[in-house]
């Protein structure tokens, strides 16, 4: 083991320690030597001659003894530089070979040393390395983090940091570096001593799991917001708020495209705008500036992207956009029902931002968005239809609770064979007790056999073949229990479940029967009887129309249970319950159309016949508008002259009868059949005779008079739709105007032609 280094030996000490044991040895010889000699020797020369001896003896064992000490310091000098230089051969191996790199530079940031694993991280050698600044190798953020660590090692402040170095080729490495001061023999500051540990990988995979983190915060973020929010504006400002601050986009808006003039419109934003939108012109009608990402984006319904702003200025906001710190940008398009309705337009501060997992996420949240506008636009339909159902209920209850007319719902009861055996009560208007004299709350869930007291029920087979078929039926008859007479019409809204709207018309009969008895009195009081019968007429169409508006309250009850089933249980129906549901919901469908076909008619009944001057041909025109959809789904063909008269008439009534006459012609067709019909006409002296022929399926000659009748249908519902108002409305509307509708011909398979006849004036 070596004792001493070279730095542990004192010069000045080793030569004062020889001097003390040289003087020591001298002072004890001489006087020891001398006494001794003195007493031996009495003989002055021998003496001398001994004195003499005695000094080269002394010389002789001094000179030995100085070899002996200073042999040995020297030796263990010698081994302790051995042990030096064998130390600092180890500490150059290790410093040579170590897997950390080892900078030292001076004070000024010179390098002054610095090891082959350092050099070989920054891709150069040693040489090239050795006396330039360690600023070279830092950008600006790099050399500013550099100078304040330097400033506090020189202070005695060490800590660990990291750096970011800019290699040979260009490329940056991160690397952690650690610190310790350099100093002389005498304490003084001269550098800095630092091991640098390459990080870059671990680096790179945090600066990843950061970007990952920051793309599903975004999408996150983006799909909560849509899930919270229903109304289309605040989910925009909250989209592009999102985009700021979870997606690190210096700028974020949403644009939408104005339908009528193709414009882009700005409706929210966040981040840096300032001012920034007022210079963004985009119009996809007139194309005006579609040569950007925006433009692309809504002309593929793809993502469109821009990674470089500055390279190439092809839009004339482009310079505003530089000004801003914009330098890449994505435009993402937004739809609606799988339309294009807008755009979300994303700036980043750095060139090159989208990779391929942005695009991919930005894709996601495109697709997020447009089913959420999606929900919006359905939720507000909902809303509307929700408004309207309402509108209508509280119509129908008051339709329900005002007519005239009597109106009861029942339900048929069958037997074990299927045959009908009763029905029984369900529901009853307010008119139905008056008319009856019966107590809505003694009735209800009751056998007609209970209810009017008759071994049979009233009218059963008749009402259940409407039951069982759907096809509507309308009679009079006395009914003995009550001894009245009624006018009943009978339809079905659900399959097994039937309607009868019913007046009584025992004094109708009872002034018919008076008639008869007294058609032989004067002219004066007949025309006073039928003044009376006019305005019991007249009582009957009130009747009528209150009826009709009754109709509603059922069908209120059977829309909401159904909205609700629909709503809140469709999930625990099985398929035949679904079935049963959507056959509700068809039904109630129907029952609407019958209601207004029923107030349309009422309404035509009363309602007095404006004349005026009106041109046949825009009447026509105005209905073809009308029926535009039905027209071209089924791909029909409707010719009209073009040298059609104008005549006074009333324009209403003029057109309700065209209207229920080419609808038949569009729907009393063949299947896949293209309908055809035309128009053609003829001006006699007084009158005007117009003429509809189609190629539809054609009405058989023996039922030519039972079709303008009320309710009355030659095919069922499930054949052809319909409620067998139509062609009664028409003709009442032709009579009103003191003309005549009827059938001029008709085969059936073959087509029919109707001919309406009206005075010129």
């Amino acid at each position: 083991m070596v004792k001493k280094t070279l730095k542990d030996t004192n010069p000045r000490i080793t030569a004062t320690k020889i001097t003390a044991i040289y003087l020591i040895l001298s002072l004890i010889w001489i006087i020891f030597s001398d006494m001794f000699l003195g007493t031996l020797y009495k003989n002055s020369e021998m003496l001398t001659w001994m004195q003499s001896l005695k000094g080269i003896f002394f010389v002789v064992i001094t000179a030995f003894v100085i070899y002996i000490l200073v042999y040995r310091d020297i030796k263990s000098l010698k081994l302790s530089e051995d042990a030096l230089i064998r130390s600092e051969k180890n500490y150059r191996h290790l410093v040579e070979n170590a897997q950390e790199g080892i900078w030292n530079v001076d004070p000024l940031g010179k390098t002054i040393f610095v090891n082959g694993r350092m050099a070989e991280m920054l891709g150069y050698t040693i040489d090239e390395m050795m006396g330039a600044s360690i600023f070279s190798f830092l950008d600006d953020d790099g050399i500013s983090t550099a100078k304040k660590h330097m400033d506090l090692l020189e202070q005695g402040k060490t800590e660990q940091h990291g750096l970011e170095f800019i290699r040979k080729n260009g490329d940056k490495i991160y690397g952690l570096v650690e610190t310790s001061p350099l100093r002389d023999d005498m304490g003084n500051y001269k550098g800095i001593n630092g091991f640098i540990t390459d990080i870059t990988g671990r680096k790179k995979a945090e600066l990843r799991a950061n970007y990952f983190n920051r793309l599903y915060a975004f999408l996150s973020q983006v799909n909560q917001s849509i899930v919270r929010i229903k109304d289309k504006n605040e989910l925009f400002r909250a989209i592009c708020q999102t985009a700021v601050d979870f997606g690190n986009f210096r700028m974020a808006w949403i644009g939408l495209i104005d339908e009528d003039t193709g414009w882009i419109h700005a409706e929210e934003w966040a981040g840096h705008e300032e001012g920034f939108l007022q210079h963004v012109k985009i119009n996809v009608k007139r194309k005006i500036n579609l040569q950007g990402p925006i433009g692309t984006s809504i002309g593929n319904g793809k993502l469109s992207t821009r990674s470089n702003i500055q390279t190439l200025n092809s839009l004339p906001w482009d310079e505003e956009s530089f000004k801003r710190g914009y330098r890449s940008s994505a435009a993402l398009p937004l739809f609606e029902r799988c339309k294009p309705v807008g755009v979300l337009v994303l700036y980043a501060s750095e060139v090159d931002f989208f990779s391929e997992d942005e695009k991919a996420l930005l894709e996601e949240i495109g697709g997020d968005i447009s089913f959420a506008l999606d929900a919006i636009a359905s939720e507000k339909e909902r809303e509307i239809a929700e408004n309207n159902l309402k509108r209508s209920e509280e119509k129908y209850r008051t339709l329900y609770a005002s007519m005239n007319e009597g109106l009861a719902v029942h339900r048929v009861l069958y037997t074990e064979t299927g045959e009908a055996e009763d029905y029984v009560v369900m529901d009853v208007n307010p008119a139905y007790e008056k008319l009856l004299n019966l107590i809505r709350k003694d009735i209800i869930g009751k056998k007609a056999t209970e209810v009017y007291k008759t071994k049979e029920a009233p009218y059963l087979e008749i009402y259940a073949g409407v039951a069982d078929d759907g096809e509507p039926q309308s009679f009079e008859s006395y009914f003995e229990p009550m001894n009245k007479y009624f006018r009943i019409s009978v339809f079905s809204p659900k399959k097994g479940e039937f309607a009868t709207v019913f007046e009584d018309i025992t004094l109708k009969k009872r002034a018919e029967e008076e008639i008869k008895k007294l058609n032989e009195e004067l002219e004066f009081r007949v025309r006073k009887r039928t003044a009376e019968l006019e305005a019991a007429n007249h009582d009957m169409e009130s009747f009528s129309y209150s009826v009709s508006h009754d109709l509603r309250a059922p069908l209120r009850v059977i829309r909401s249970f159904s909205s609700i089933l629909a709503r809140k249980y469709v999930d625990n129906l099985d398929d035949d319950g679904i079935h049963y549901l959507h056959n509700i919901v068809d039904a109630t469908e129907r029952m609407g159309t019958l209601i207004d076909d029923i107030l349309l008619y009422s309404r035509t009944g009363r309602k007095s016949v404006q004349k005026k001057p009106i041109s046949i041909r825009n009447v026509l025109e105005e209905v073809l508008d009308d029926l535009n959809e039905n027209i071209k789904a089924k791909n029909a063909v409707v010719n009209i002259p073009n040298d059609l008269p104008t005549i006074t008439s009333d324009r209403t009534l003029l057109n309700q009868i065209f209207i229920n006459i080419i609808g038949n012609a569009l729907t009393y067709q063949e299947p896949d059949k293209k309908p055809e019909i035309d128009i053609f006409w003829q001006k006699n002296e007084d009158t005007i005779k117009i003429c509809m022929r189609d190629n539809g399926i054609g009405i058989p000659e023996k039922y030519h008079g039972h079709v303008f009748k009320i309710f009355q249908r030659l095919h069922g519902e499930s054949t052809y739709s319909g409620t067998g108002i139509g062609l009664a409305i028409a003709r009442k509307a032709a009579e009103l105007m003191e003309g005549s509708l009827w059938i001029e011909s008709s085969q059936k398979g073959q087509g029919t032609t109707f001919c309406l006849e009206l005075p010129l004036k």
